[in-house]
């Protein structure tokens, strides 16, 4: 999944040396993921 390799890391990362809450941290991750999954689906749509 290009989720668990693009944005996970680069978000954990900048919440460590920014020192964000655990909970926005995982929420921006879940932001991402929805993002990805709506792109993916309108690609399956379109592509048909």
């Amino acid at each position: 999944m290009i989720w668990l390799a693009a944005p996970v890391p680069l978000l954990v990362v900048h919440g460590l040396f920014i020192k964000l809450h655990p909970a926005i941290i995982v929420s921006f991750c879940l932001g991402w993921l929805v993002k990805l999954v709506v792109a993916a689906i309108a690609v399956s749509v379109f592509s048909r």
